[in-house]
């Protein structure tokens, strides 16, 4: 039996904005960012550990310039249809 899963206002903003086209990319310094703005940590494991994001390219190292992470089948399903 799986648990839902509850977005505080601030994730469901961050997954809009991946689901809108943002690329949350990973500095060498392990910082996640979206267009500049840093992500909490918190905020970026529970995407990973809940699966509602995924790596763009995973041939590549998800630090490497232009790779990160993107909305997943998930995590758009969880957001429902676009407004």
């Amino acid at each position: 039996m799986s648990k839902e899963i509850k977005l505080t206002k601030v994730r469901r903003q961050t997954l809009e904005f991946l689901r809108d086209g943002g690329l949350m990319e990973i500095n060498s310094m392990n910082i996640a960012s979206i267009s500049g703005q840093t992500v909490a940590p918190a905020t970026r494991y529970f995407f990973t550990d809940k699966r509602l994001v995924e790596r763009k390219d995973k041939n590549k190292a998800v630090t490497t310039n232009g790779n990160g992470y993107v909305i997943s089948a998930k995590g758009r399903k969880l957001l429902g249809p676009a407004e």
